[in-house]
Order: structure tokens, then sequence, then C-alpha cells
């Protein structure tokens, strides 16, 4: 059954887009009224006609009409006439059978000449070969009938979003009457549609969040030109399907579609989606091979059917975005037929890699099977049974990363999440700014300026050929001045020239020949006398961009390699720009085969279109356009190479300046400071435990899970991205740009990475403990940054914990108090930093670093700290030189010197011996250097003049420094020539470094020696702890020194301490008590009494259960020596605090409450984990940490806010030695502490 649909579109003003064009449509029809009621009539503007008169090749002169913005009509050789597309939304469920059309006005124009014929476009094609002159269609032009016999007709009919059915209609407003030789020009056209019951299977709507529904109508809106019927006949707003459509994978909002040896690299990538909202997942090319048969809608049964099919599956479940993740030999290609019959070789233009394919579930791409000449050609354009029925309205929107290895994809991640969080770094007004270069006949046509007259909200700056397009070897630009340019930071680039896979045209001789300037992937010289720079020479690595080229094959998904040049090899110029290196930006909008001189700028001016009206996400405004535009072959060829959800930015980004989160607790409070933003707050695993998204200026979010990510996003505003305090308990990856507003813990077994170039900002007073291990890795070119948020205050630093790990190279440390600080922990390697005013820049405290060629500069305090036996070497750990700077420290009344150390405490600085490290600089200190009871080996080292002032160098309890021979000049100035001074400690410095290396026997050699010969000075307790040192670690006898060296009896205790350390770590604790109440009866100096008492204590206590016994060392400590950082680790071990004000001790623990209790460690003994268990009465800050039997913090197990309940807590203690230890929990009204043992 037909039905009548009366379309009127007239003079009353019917709403339509290009401003240029004097065309009025009016809508008649009102919402009361059905779709068959309305009438439309459509007039045209006489002022807005222009007839050209041309003289053609074959020595004829034609007449030309052409009208404002309007596509020109017709095959090659019919006559060439002003076409107008109207888009209309019609009913799903109906297509249009008849269309009826009634001139209502219309005027005769005389002609002088024949109406030009139609030519084949030309393409932007560095290689081509200009068409012969196609003469007119005799069969046309010798009839008496007129051209077109209808002047309206169906271009094509598609779908888009499943169910919005569009219908495309040519409408005529000129008439050829060749053989009377006139035209008619139509002022007013009224047309009606009949219509009929459609046999046609939409798709149902998809089950997708409400969110994308403004993003679905907006590309509706642009899509059609009815825009006010999509009340009426949409299905967009009639609501979600009730349809429960699931295929034997999953589906995501969001899909990235990759290898199985490529998808583990796209995990940083994805992460940093799902922090932004997006449920995004990954689906392997095998799993769905595995479990698609092909293409149900074409009956395509191949491995590309194979993804479109998953693809559909997974539309009706909610998905909008597809990354495919790799070219053609990683995800199948479709290949789309440029038109009916067309060559279908490999290196034919026409067989067209089209990811179009992928984004539309309605078109059918095998009407017609096999052609003629027996090849399967896909997607011919005809909608016949002779054709195909492709369809160009996307269901999704897709893009494609031409890649295959991993390092190519961790180089298009870094810049795309760089490009969506923080272009620029800081310095982000680029990406307003638009650069444009054209050539040849696009510079003739102007298409870099009607291009950016439609890109309102950029600045331009367009280069083009001097002194003209058509000159003889012009002079301006050259590629190499282009790269220069490009390298000036623009955020949207505009390619207008002649292209291939390898090449993009800046400019050429006359008009597309050689020899030209050309752009390329990577620089080469080139045997044709082209001059050519390259993609590789980009250096605007901190400043992504976006490239949009209209020349051809710049972007084949494939090898495409048609002639002998090589085209098939190496990078294509959307590689060498995407993926390449850390250069040029995420995204790169090209075409896979032909562009076309006249009509690929016109695409590019629609897409403008969808970006300064708002559709920013690159695959939308892709997709639309090409649907918009009308333009088969160009829909095929013209594609995304990036992320298909990505947003260009259209002005100067703003910030979230007034942003605040708040902790409560058992939830947390954001507040955008900015209405209509997006808030996602989720669980540090990228919300597997926790996920929630809001739409607003603010919102609580109820959850007791920390840390957390708090994720804040706007168009055009740079995204808010935090990390709240809390316990990582699972190895984290942190990138781009984030802050952190809490004190996090790196858990034991536990690994944060930092990735290169990230900026980690954190809230002053705030740090990082690490009890697990730290890598925080960048590089030369790309550095991380830890800094403050805000820009005052200092943050609380980097802390490494006994049994952590860290790893810590090319990063920017800055305002910091300290900037890294070492407490128990071994071999921390600093290398290739910065250290900016920070108090101490690297603190070590019962420590081990490795410090090699870092700047430290305008420290408060001082640049090297080395406190209480800690070992600092200013060398890489296999030595060599140091070529560390460490200078400008501050003045007032914090200065201190540029290296500290004491407390038996060694820094190797420079060794004289052998020559190791040295050659740092050190200069402008108060003082230089700084020994307390502690040795400095600082020799062959720049202090800022020659001979250093030995003013810059104090000593004090017996402490050593060694600085000659020192640099006469600075490091990186000359060569060593220092003069060569006698070191009266040569032999010592010889064996610091030589323990240092590990070699432990010829260490303990010399320090033998060296004892015997300081038996009884200012050396002799260094150079027993040392030699202790030596023998524990080659598991000797210390106590044979008691026996057979004469030594003073002050030393001969210190010596039998350390022999006793040892029989307590080998588990003779009935040896080790007696010998520690053999000091204490022998009324040492204080040094031994204290730690012999105290080590008694903990043996009676941990090993005998005597804790009579224990308590009466542990008061005698205290009673003697209130004051000792011994006696506070007592009263805290006791639950009580330390309060000098109140003799010392403020009772503090109640356990009192029933709910309240710290139970035993489980099990205990452990080897290496134990769980610690604790029940709270109520919300309440916790701090639980964990000490050694010297009382020596090893651990941070807890620090923040926990909720009412039980909470039991991991202990790794892998990396620490056997031992008692102690773990104490504090909360607001409570402190409690208990024991356990550690076997292993």
């Amino acid at each position: 059954m037909e039905h009548v649909h009366l379309f009127s579109i007239g003079k009353a003003g019917f709403f339509y887009k290009t401003k240029l064009l004097a065309l009025i449509i009016l809508l008649l029809g009102v919402n009361q009224f059905s779709y068959s009621q309305k009438m439309r009539n459509i007039s045209f503007s006489k002022s807005s006609l222009e007839v050209k008169l041309l003289k053609a090749d074959d020595g004829n002169e034609y007449q030309k009409f052409d009208m404002n913005d309007f596509m020109s009509s017709g095959e090659s050789g019919q006559p060439d006439l002003p076409v107008k597309y109207l888009r209309l939304l019609i009913p799903s469920n109906e297509d249009v059978a008849n269309i009826v059309v009634n001139v209502k006005n219309k005027e005769t124009i005389k002609l002088t000449k024949k109406i030009y014929p139609s030519q084949p476009d030309i393409p932007t094609s560095l290689d081509f070969k200009e068409n012969k002159f196609v003469k007119p269609d005799s069969k046309i032009y010798d009839s008496e009938k007129p051209f077109p016999e209808e002047i309206i007709k169906i271009k094509d009919d598609g779908y888009f979003d499943g169910t919005n059915h569009i219908v495309t209609l040519e409408i005529y407003p000129v008439r050829y009457y060749p053989k009377l030789d006139y035209v008619e020009f139509h002022d007013e056209i009224e047309f009606s549609l009949q219509m009929k019951n459609s046999s046609k299977q939409f798709l149902v709507r998809p089950n997708r969040k409400e969110k994308y529904d403004d993003l679905y109508e907006n590309a509706l809106k642009e899509l059609i030109d009815n825009d006010e019927d999509i009340a009426l006949y949409s299905s967009s707003r009639l609501g979600k399907s009730s349809l429960s459509v699931t295929g034997p994978l999953p589906a995501y909002e969001y899909v990235v579609i990759t290898s199985n040896a490529l998808s583990q690299y796209f995990n940083k990538f994805i992460n940093w989606k799902r922090r932004k909202g997006l449920n995004i997942g990954l689906v392997t090319v095998e799993q769905i091979s595995a479990n698609y048969t092909g293409d149900l809608v074409s009956g395509i049964n191949d491995e590309a059917g194979k993804i479109r099919q998953y693809l559909k599956d997974s539309y009706a479940s909610g998905t909008v975005w597809a990354l495919l993740g790799g070219d053609y030999s990683v995800v199948p290609i479709r290949y789309g037929a440029g038109y009916i019959d067309c060559a279908w070789d490999d290196a034919s233009e026409y067989r067209i890699p089209a990811d179009i394919y992928f984004a539309d579930f309605n078109g059918d791409w095998n009407v017609d099977g096999i052609d003629s000449d027996g090849k399967l050609r896909y997607g011919e354009q005809g909608g016949t049974s002779s054709s195909d029925s492709p369809d160009y309205n996307p269901e999704i929107f897709v893009g494609r990363l031409l890649c295959s290895t991993s390092q190519e994809i961790l180089n298009w991640t870094d810049k795309l999440i760089l490009y969506e969080q923080n272009p620029g770094k800081g310095d982000n007004a680029y990406v307003a700014k638009s650069f444009m270069i054209q050539s040849d006949q696009m510079q003739g046509e102007r298409q870099a300026q009607n291009v950016s007259a439609l890109l309102t909200s950029f600045t331009h700056e367009i280069w083009e050929e001097s002194p003209s397009y058509y000159a003889a070897n012009p002079s301006f630009p050259t590629a190499a001045g282009v790269i220069a340019k490009m390298n000036n930071h623009y955020g949207l680039w505009s390619w207008f020239g002649h292209g291939t896979p390898k090449t993009c045209t800046a400019s050429s001789d006359s008009v597309n020949t050689t020899p030209s300037s050309q752009i390329v992937p990577v620089y080469t010289t080139d045997v044709y006398g082209d001059s050519r720079e390259g993609l590789d020479r980009l250096t605007n690595t901190d400043y992504p961009a976006v490239v949009y080229s209209i020349g051809c094959d710049n972007t084949p998904f494939d090898d495409f390699s048609p002639n002998p040049w090589g085209w098939g090899t190496g990078y294509n110029l959307g590689q060498g720009f995407t993926i390449q290196n850390a250069a040029g930006g995420p995204a790169f909008l090209g075409n896979t085969r032909y562009g076309y001189v006249p009509t690929s700028h016109m695409l590019y001016r629609k897409f403008a279109e969808q970006i300064t009206n708002g559709t920013t996400s690159l695959g939308t405004a892709e997709l639309i356009s090409k649907g918009n535009y009308g333009n088969h072959y160009l829909a095929y060829s013209h594609n995304l190479v990036g992320c298909p959800e990505t947003k260009l930015w259209t002005a100067v980004p703003s910030t979230f300046s007034s942003a605040t989160v708040t902790d409560n607790g058992n939830s947390i409070t954001v507040n955008a400071g900015v209405g209509n933003s997006i808030i996602v707050v989720c669980s540090i695993d990228n919300g597997a435990t926790y996920f929630s998204e809001v739409y607003s200026s603010n919102a609580t979010f109820m959850t007791t899970v920390r840390p957390l990510y708090i994720t804040i996003t706007k168009q055009n505003y740079l995204p808010y991205v935090a990390v709240s305090g809390g316990n990582l308990t699972a190895s984290t990856t942190f990138s781009g740009t984030l802050k952190i507003l809490g004190n996090l813990t790196v858990n034991s077994s536990v690994t944060l990475t930092v990735d290169a170039g990230a900026i980690v900002n954190i809230t002053p007073g705030k740090v990082i403990y690490v009890n697990g291990t730290l890598n925080a890795v960048g590089t030369s070119t790309s550095k991380i940054t830890f800094d403050r948020v805000g820009t005052s205050g200092q943050w609380s630093g980097i802390q490494f914990n006994a049994g952590s790990y860290g790893n810590i190279q090319y990063a920017n440390v800055s305002n910091a108090s300290p900037g890294i600080a070492v407490y128990s922990s071994n071999n921390i390697k600093i290398e290739n930093c910065s250290f900016t005013d920070c108090f101490n820049s690297v603190f070590a405290l019962s420590g081990t670093a490795y410090i090699y060629k870092n700047i430290v500069t305008g420290s408060y305090y001082s640049g090297i700290k080395a406190q209480t036996s800690s070992n600092i070497t200013l060398a890489k750990q296999t030595l060599g030189q140091g070529s560390n700077q460490i200078k400008d420290g501050r003045t007032g009344s914090y200065a201190g010197p540029a290296i500290y150390a004491n407390g038996n405490s060694y820094v190797l600085a420079g060794d004289e011996v052998f020559g190791d490290c040295g050659y740092n600089s050190i200069t402008n200190y108060p003082s230089f250097v700084t020994s307390d009871n502690a040795w400095v080996d600082g020799c062959y080292n720049w202090w800022g003049s020659y001979p250093p002032s030995s003013s810059g160098f104090i000593t004090a309890n017996g402490g050593t420094i060694n600085y000659l021979p020192a640099l006469s000049s600075a490091p990186l100035l000359s060569k060593l020539s220092a003069q060569t001074e006698s070191s009266t400690n040569e032999k010592l410095s010889k064996a610091l470094v030589l323990k240092s290396k590990g070699d432990f026997n010829t260490a303990q050699l010399l320090l033998e020696q060296l004892l015997e010969e300081n038996n009884n000075n200012n050396l002799t307790e260094f150079i027993i702890v040392h030699l202790g040192d030596c023998i524990n670690k080659l598991k000797g006898d210390f106590s044979s020194y008691s026996k057979n060296k004469k030594i003073d009896s002050k030393y001969q205790q210190l010596i039998n301490e350390l022999t006793a350390d040892k029989k307590a770590n080998d588990g003779e604790i009935e040896t080790a008590i007696k010998m520690y109440e053999e000091i204490i009866n022998a009324k040492p100096e204080a040094e031994r009494e204290k730690s012999s008492l105290f080590k008694a204590a903990v043996l009676y206590e941990s090993f005998k259960d005597d804790k009579q016994t224990a308590e009466k060392y542990y008061d005698e400590l205290i009673k003697k020596y209130p004051e000792d950082e011994l006696s506070k680790f007592i009263y805290l071990k006791r639950g009580q605090l330390y309060d000098a004000k109140n003799n010392y001790v403020v009772n503090n623990e109640t356990e009192t409450s029933e709910s309240f209790s710290l139970d035993q460690n489980s099990p205990n003994p452990f080897n290496p984990t134990t769980k610690i268990t604790f029940t709270l009465p109520a919300k309440d800050v916790v701090r639980l940490k964990v000490y050694d039997i010297l009382g020596r913090e090893v651990a941070v197990l807890a620090d923040g806010l926990f909720e009412t309940g039980k909470h039991e807590i991991e202990f790794n203690a892998s990396r620490l030695p056997s031992g008692v230890y102690f773990y104490n929990l504090t909360t607001s009204s409570s402190s409690v502490t208990k024991k356990m043992l550690l076997l292993k």
C-alpha cells in the first residue's frame, strides 16, 4: 500500500545550513499533522547562479552553470549541472516509492554553447597523470529529452543509529534541453513523496547509556535538513531497548580490538579512558575469530566480517566507540569498491581500505556477489541487484591505530594522554592555533581559506606557494620550513597538498610536477632532486597536535605500493605522525587511497562545521561529515587514525581552579566548581572495586574504599585528576598529570610505577611512603615531575622504609622536605634527577643510596644528608664518576653544608686510592662538608675554587673528611688536573670503598691492619663497626678479636656487643643474653650500656618469656637515660607516649573497650608474611607501624582513616633479616604494641 507525502519547500523560510546559498526551505507541517499531511516547496535565487564560458581541451567552448556551494552533478561526459542534496528523516518502517514533482515557477535561459560535460575529479596524488578530456555523451547531448529527466530523485537511503531512516534527494535547480539549446531555471519546486511499507530489517534500539542521548541527537540534527521532525520519527529518545541482546563475547561502551600479542600494551590507554568514566574493555581478534562466523548482514564470512558482526552485537548492548588496534597485519581490514566494476587488484586506487564498514551495521556490502569478471567486489555504490547497498550513516564511531609493535602503541598512548590531560604541560594556549599549508590546485581554489573561515574558534596561519601556485620552482615554502613551523606549536595542522603514502607536497614546480618540496615520514635525500624533511625531525614532544590531510594515500592501512617507488615499506605519513616516536600527535585524519581536488576539501568543510557546532570527538565529526557530505569514494577513503572519542581542543583550556575534594571517611565529596561537569570517582584498580560517574558541579560518593581516583572533565577544560590518600595494596601505574591529595603508602610487595613524562603534584604536608617498590624512571626527553600542589608550602617527600626498593631516574623533585628520604632501606638508586628548593634533597637514616648525575639546587639545609650508620655513594652501584652537581645552597637560619654525615655514616663522593666516584661539582654553599663522627671521602671533586678552602670542611667528634686531591676546574670543562696530596687515611678510604663494592675479604684485611695501627684514637670505634660488619657478612666469628687483639677495654666491649648481635641473629639466644649481661655488669660507657640493656630485655621478653627480667632492664635504661630514643621506644611499646613536660610518661594504652582490640599477628613466628588484625569501636585515624629490635621504624602499614569494625593488614618482611620486631597501633585514644618473630 502506498501513502502520499507532500513536501513543500518554499520561500517562507525553511532552515538551511549553508550561509552562502540563496535557498529557502519552508516546512508547512506542524506536529499535529501526520507525516503525509506535510507539504514542502523549495525555491532558488537566480542571483546565486553563475554562468561561465570555458574552452576545453577538445578545442570547443562550453557554458558551465555553478551555484554557490552546490555540488556538480553527473558522471563523466554527462552535462555538469549544479545539484542540491536534501537529507530527510522519514519513518523507520517506510520507504519512498515515488516522488511527485510540481515545478511552480521556472524561467528559460537560452544557451549559446553546449553545457560543459562533467570530467573525472583530479586526485590529490603526487603521481597522478591528468586524464584526457571526456567529450560530451552523445546519447544525452543528441537527445530531445531533458537532462535530468527527473529533477528530484533519490541519491541514497540509509539508517543512522540503527533506526533513524534518512533519505537523500538530489534536487536540480537547472534542467538542460540539449537539442533545444536552453536550460530551465526552477525558482520554486513543490514535491510530494509516495511511501510504501519497508521490507528492510532495521536494527533494534541499543541498550545504551543515557549520557549519549545528546551526542546521537546532535549528530542526527547535523545529518538531516528536517531536524524539527526528530521528535516524530527518531527512536533515539524513545528509551532503551527492551530486548536483551547478548553475544558470545563481552560488550563495552568503548571496545579496543587487537591481537593477543599486543593486548597488554593497551592497558595504559584503557586505564586512562576508564578513569574518565568510560566502560572500556578489550576483545582480541583471536577471540572474535573463534566465536563468530562472519558478517550476517552482508553474508561475508571472513575475518573482517567476523569483527563487524561482533561490533553489531556489541552496539545492541551499548557500544559507542571502537578502536581497531593494528594495521592490516594485526586487525583485518575491509576493502570497498570506489565504483561499480572498478579495478580490484592490489595496485588499484579504487580498492579502498574503509573502516566505515565497521561503523555501520545496516549496509549490505555484498548484494550482487561475484561480478561478471569473476571478482568479488564489496561495497559497490548503487543499491541495485548488480551492485551493493552500503550505508554511510554510522551506528558507532570508529578509529584505527596503525601499529604492529608494543613500542608504537606506547608512543601513541603517551601522546594521547598528554593531549587529553595537559597539552603543552602548562603552556597550552597553542591548542587553539591552526597552521595550514596549501599548494597547486588547492591553493588556486583557496581551499585553506574556505575551511579556516568555518573553524571560527581557532587563530589561523596559512602558508602557500610563492610567488604563485603555478610558478616554476616556487621559493616558498620548503618542507624543512614547514616542519620547523610545526615545531613552533600549533594544535591543528591542515595539509592541502598532493600526496602519496610517503609524501605531502609543500610546494612544487608549476602544478604538481617535479622538483617539489615534500614532507616525508623519515628524512631521506631524493634522487629526483626533490627537497625533503621528515616527521622524524619534529620536536613538539610536549605539544601534540592533530593533522587533517586531503592528500592522496597519506595513511593506507595496508602496504599499498602500486609502483616501484617503495611506498609499501616503512612508515606512511599517518604512522610517522602518530606512532613513530614521541613527537607528532595522537590523531591523523587522512586518505587510505585517493583524495580529490574539488571534493576532499568540501568533506573537510563538513568536518569543520561539526567541530564548530560542538561535535568535537574526532570519530564522531569524521563519520558524521561523511554522512552529511555524501561522497561515496571519500566515505571509504578518508579515515581516522587515532581514538574516536578524543575531543579536539577548540579553545585555550580553562582549569578547574576552584575544585575541592573532601574526604569524609565513609564518603568523599567532590565540588568541581563548574557546572555540567563529568565527575568520576573510582578505586585505584581503575574501578574494579568501586566506580561512580555523575554529571553535575558537585557530588558526594558514599564509599570507604581508598585510595580513589577522582577525575573531573568538561569540554575545553584541563581534566582534574587526583588520587586520595590511602594504602596501595596492588601494583599500580601513575601516568599523565595527577594530584595526590593525602598520604599515600605503597604497601610491602606492591610496586608503584610512575611513567616517563608523568607530572605528580602532592598536597603540602603529605608524603609518599614506600614499603614496597617505587619505580619512577623517566627519560632524558620525558622526565617525571614530583612537585607540590599550589604555589606555597612543601610536601613531605618520598620516604623509603625498611624492606623497600627504589629506582628513580630522570625525575624533577621540587619543594619537598625532604626530597627523598631513605630509612633503614638498602639500594635506593637516584640517577639523572634534579632537586630544587628542597629542605634536605636526599636524606638517609640507617639507609643506603646511590646518587649519580643529579643536579641539586637551592636546598634549605643540606643537599645530601647521611645520618646514623647510613651509606651514601655519589655514583652508580658500579661506581665510576659521580657527575653530580650540588650547588646554590640557601642561607639563613636553616642553612647547612652541601654534604652532612654523622653517627658512623659513610659518604663516598670520591676515592683517592681507586679513583672511584669523584667528578662532582659542589659549589656555592655556606660550607661544603660536615662530618660528625662519620667518614666522608670526597676526593677529585670541584669545590668552586682551587685549591678549595679548608674552612668549608668541618669535622666534629672524630669525624673524617678526605677532600684532596681536588679538581682544579669544573668537571664538565676539564679532566682531572689536581695536585696529589698524601692522605693519612688512604688505607681506610680504600677499605671503605672495597666494602661498598662488596669485596668484604680485602676490606677485612685492611680494616684489621688499621685496627692494629689505630687501637686507641678517634678512628678506632668507626673501624671496629665496619670491620664487624665485614666479618658478619662473611659469616665469621668476631669474638676472636676479644682474645687475639690487645685493644682498650672500651673497644673490647663494642666488639663483644657486635659479637652478641651476631649470636642473637644466629639464634644463639642464651649466649647472646650472657654476653649482653657481661657488658652491663662491666659498667661500660653509655652507648654500650644503653644498647645492651635494651637488647637483653628484648631477648628475655621475646624468647625467654621472662617479662619480669625484661621490665627490670627496661626500667634501668629509662632511669639512667630518660631522654634517649630507646627510652622513648620503650614508652611506645608499653602503650605510653613520651612527654618531656610530664615526666616523660603519658599512659595512653586503652584497650579497655570491649570492641577495641589488637590481635597477635598470625602466623607467628612467620616467614615472610603475616597478618595483623585490629578492631575499632568507632571510625578513627589509625597508625600501624613496625619497629626492629633497636626501635628503628622499618615499615608503615597504615596511616589514615578507618571505619568501625575489624580490619586485617598483611605485613611482608621479605627484605628484612630474621629477628624480633614490634608492631604498634596508635589511634586518637589508644596505643598498643605487640611483638612478633621473623624466622627465615
